[in-house]
């Protein structure tokens, strides 16, 4: 699935058996980013944003 994703295509490498394999610590950094969605696609302008300026709101 990331290899058709344009901004995710290049950042990992997939074995034989489809799984992603980590040689650099930046590749983990990535995947990481991945991982907890700090990455947002705009469904009106189909551009992805970098949403590391969330935070977890204060409850009231």
């Amino acid at each position: 699935m990331l290899h058709r994703l344009r901004d995710w295509k290049d950042k990992f490498e997939e074995n034989q058996e489809g799984l992603i394999v980590l040689n650099t610590y930046q590749q983990v950094e990535d995947l990481i980013d991945l991982l907890d969605e700090r990455y947002t696609r705009s469904d009106v302008t189909n551009q992805e944003y970098d949403t590391d300026v969330k935070r977890v709101a204060k409850p009231v």
